[in-house]
């Protein structure tokens, strides 16, 4: 039986359908309650009908018929979601409607009446089987911005809206898939009615004035229905602290909660958003946000701000932080004590007050996380004029986010396929919101720029276990060195076809010269850090080393040796669990590996704090290392985040091992497994064909029908073993691409240790080797730390001497630079 909302709504429900979309015959069975419709082509008209079944239930049941063949069932919400707060239709009562075109929705109607300029900012939340306390918090924050939109907008101040031109689409992947507890959550709140959806799916009885007749009436088609939407506005209450600064109620979030029929992964629900949602409300700005990600009271307020105070950012992105409830999970402890959170946590930190910082300054920035980010529309779609597809001149595409699409299926174009992409597309559409960074950058006649928002904050739970961490990174890791490798070949058409100042583009050009230098430096990341275990231990542990004491001098052989085996038969160990073992079922082992190279790096450190204090490490040494980890604490400070990197810092730098090595090592290992964007995707081998219709047929009738039925078998069962025998086909050239890259990867980083031990080690000379690595780490340290303050120092001008950009850093102000 249909499943009861969690707010009493009643299943019997107001149906609206379109003229001409009833079924011209009723299925037989029982007659049911007799209800009216009044029929018209051209206008709309409602008419109550009350079914004798639902007399002792409440709510009323009317019947509309709309224009453009639009269907829908209307159903008025309990009071309470709304007694104390605004009450108009659209926080009064919901609308469900399906959709039976691949993203494709009917007009919505509702949400942009003639009366309204439109609507301004419309957000998508993706989610796939998130619990309820994720939904709620990242609703919560929302709710939090459109509220502070529109108390801006009451107070005069030009970031304001009003909360009638924002929009939330929340796109749930797969209604097989969606949590149970968030659908009982999103039902309280009023986002959900699944008794709206089973009602139109079992249809009703209703009477046509204009015949006279019964006619059975049902909006959904259970074997062609796409996605289910629901359209309300919720006026959430605050929580815990939130209460003393909102009040009893946020401002009216209008929310359309759409669940697709199938899963069919993240980059399809976008699609959903972009081709169906986006495509009819045609916004000014979007904003990406995940689903368990919590923005802070003003985030998307800022991150709005920044492109409307320069038409020239085509998007931007704030700061993601590990997020503070669970953010540990349930057996990892606090986010302090358990060390792969804390890493995270440096991690997160350091990269948006350098890394973010620098490419912001730039105007490049590499990636604007899918977690959370904003656009400006018209930066992702054009003026409106470009056409779709590939330009046949420039084989590229000529709207960005066709090329964000590109590994998805069309059916209302044609085109290429994922089916189609090799490994190195394959494994660049892991990250495609990289290559939608670069494609944005590099509109052709164009001159959008990226920029961060550092007062635009957000929460998010981490992968609080190494198993899962391991298989964010593989796509990560995979996912932007390949989309690095396609920006860095593409990267003339910045230089050529865009109309960025010349300035600019020497900003450009010097970033590309950086980006080279990054990817060789991680191409041979591995050997390298091998090289400095040895460099470390060979200073300080070596038998001819006149200052070592003499428990040292006893022990420098055994323990040069020992270390040494011990790095090289661990490595040798992640690549071999790496290659064909999954993450989680290897979980222990990488556990293992993981707890050697913590104990290396331990006892490394201890050695050479020994070292330093008999004297046997140079002064220069020393003073080269204390300056490295200055840079990260002085960059923290200058960002206001020192607490939190100096708190997260022993837990990162015993995990740099695992982080370099584990995470390479397994995402290289596996460029074969492409599985991003397509998670849990339902793939259709084609409708099998049934049995004839039955009827009275003669024997030669008879015959000659099942004589076509085997026939088009053999053809069925002939197209499944050849998609069959074409995906093995790929399964093996992808797996033999992984065996000739990572034959690569380990051959160039084996002639690279072997070349520094022959010339340099060998022959006493490691100080040539030691100054070209410090010259290259400290160089690209240097550009880093340079960025971070020049960040810093172009938004405190700007709030000093820009009229009226105090306004973005409201609750953020200058201090907060200085402040955590």
């Amino acid at each position: 039986g249909p499943r009861g909302g969690g707010h009493g709504v009643p299943a019997a429900l107001s149906s609206v359908v379109a003229g001409g979309g009833s079924g011209a015959s009723s299925p037989g069975g029982a007659a049911s309650p007799a209800a009216s419709v009044a029929s018209s082509d051209s206008s709309t008209v409602q008419v109550e009908a009350a079914l004798m079944s639902s007399l002792a239930m409440e709510g009323r049941c009317t019947l509309t018929q709309a224009l453009e063949r639009h269907r829908f069932l209307e159903y008025d919400v309990p009071p309470h979601l709304y007694e104390g707060g605004i009450a108009e239709p659209i926080t009064t009562s919901g609308r469900y409607y399906p959709s039976h075109v691949p993203f494709r929705v009917p007009p919505l109607k509702r949400l942009m009446p003639p009366a309204r300029r439109g609507v301004r900012l419309a957000m998508v939340v993706t989610m796939y089987n998130e619990d309820d306390g994720e939904l709620v918090r990242t609703m919560e924050g929302i709710a939090q911005n459109v509220t502070n939109f529109q108390r801006d907008l009451d107070a005069g101040k030009a970031s304001g809206l009003p909360w009638q031109e924002i929009v939330v689409i929340i796109v749930s992947d797969g209604i097989e898939k969606v949590n149970e507890a968030c659908v009982a959550k999103a039902e309280e709140l009023g986002m959900l009615n699944f008794d709206a959806m089973y009602t139109a799916a079992r249809g009703t009885w209703l009477i046509n004035d204009a015949t006279g007749r019964q006619e059975w009436v049902q909006l959904v088609e259970e074997e062609s229905v796409e996605m289910h939407a629901f359209e309300f506005a919720p006026q959430l209450r605050p929580t815990g602290k939130w209460q003393r600064e909102f009040g009893a109620r946020y401002s009216p979030v209008q929310t359309v909660f759409a669940i697709k029929q199938k899963n069919g992964g993240k980059l399809d629900s976008h699609k959903w958003f972009f081709d169906a949602f986006a495509a009819e409300m045609q916004p000014e700005f979007v904003c990406l946000i995940d689903v368990g990600t919590m923005a802070s009271p003003r985030a998307i307020v800022n991150l709005v701000g920044t492109m409307r105070r320069n038409p020239n950012i085509g998007g931007c992105c704030g700061e993601i932080a590990v997020g503070e409830v669970e953010s540990a999970g349930k057996k990892g402890g606090s986010k302090w004590s358990n060390f792969v959170v804390a890493a995270q946590m440096f991690e997160y930190k350091i990269s948006h007050c350098m890394d973010k910082a620098l490419e912001s300054w730039f105007g490049f920035i590499t990636v604007l996380p899918g977690a959370f980010s904003a656009y400006r529309y018209r930066a992702l779609v054009g003026d409106g004029d470009e056409p779709r597809g590939l330009d046949s001149g420039t084989g590229s595409y000529r709207r960005p986010i066709d090329k964000y699409f590109a590994s998805l299926p069309d059916p209302h174009q044609r085109g290429r396929t994922v089916a189609e992409h090799d490994a190195f597309d394959a494994n660049m559409y892991l990250a495609e919101d990289r290559i939608l960074c670069f494609e944005i950058v590099a509109s052709k006649g164009k001159q959008y720029t990226l920029h961060y928002t550092k007062n635009a904050v957000a929460h998010t739970d981490v992968p609080a276990e190494l198993a899962s961490l391991l298989k964010q990174r593989r796509r990560w890791l995979n996912g932007s060195f390949f989309a690095m490798l396609y920006s860095l070949r593409h990267f003339g058409r910045v230089l050529n076809d865009t109309r960025h100042p010349a300035w600019r583009k020497l900003l450009f050009a010097f970033e590309l010269l950086y980006f080279v230098v990054n990817l060789v430096v991680t191409w041979l990341i591995i050997g390298s850090l091998y090289l400095s275990f040895k460099l470390i231990l060979m200073s300080v542990c070596s038998e001819s080393n006149p200052c070592a004491s003499h428990f040292m001098t006893d022990l420098a052989s055994g323990a040069e040796f020992f270390l040494s085996f011990l790095y090289l038969l661990t490595t040798g160990c992640v690549f071999v669990l790496s290659l064909g073992n999954d993450a989680t079922a290897a979980r222990f082992w990488f556990r293992l590996c993981g707890y050697s190279y913590a104990a290396m790096v331990i006892l490394t450190t201890t050695i050479a704090v020994y070292g330093l204090t008999a004297s046997t490490v140079s002064t220069g040494v020393v003073l080269g290392a204390t300056a490295l980890v200055a840079v990260y604490f002085i960059s923290a400070l200058i960002h206001g985040q020192l607490p939190y990197v100096v708190g997260s810092f022993v837990q990162y730098y015993v995990m740099v091992p695992v982080f370099i090595n584990i995470f390479t090592v397994y995402s290289f290992c596996n460029i074969h497994d492409v599985s991003w964007g397509t998670k849990g995707a339902e793939v259709t081998a084609g409708k099998l064909v049934g049995t004839a219709t039955k009827r009275h047929v003669g024997e030669e009738e008879a015959a000659r029908l099942n004589e076509e039925q085997r026939q088009e078998a053999q053809k069925e069962r002939k197209r499944l073993q050849e998609a069959a025998q074409k995906a093995k086909d790929k399964d093996a050239a992808f797996k033999f691409y992984r065996t000739k890259f990572v034959l690569f990867m380990m051959g160039s980083n084996w002639i690279y240790v072997t070349a520094v031990n022959k010339y340099c080690i060998s022959t006493g000379n490691q100080s040539q080797y030691i100054t070209v690595l410090a010259v290259v780490v400290i160089g690209l340290l240097a550009i880093r730390f340079a960025g971070a303050i020049l960040y810093q120092l172009e938004r405190v001008l700007k709030a000093t001497c820009c009229k009226g950009y105090e306004e973005s850093l409201a609750r953020t102000d200058v201090r907060s630079t200085l402040l955590p």
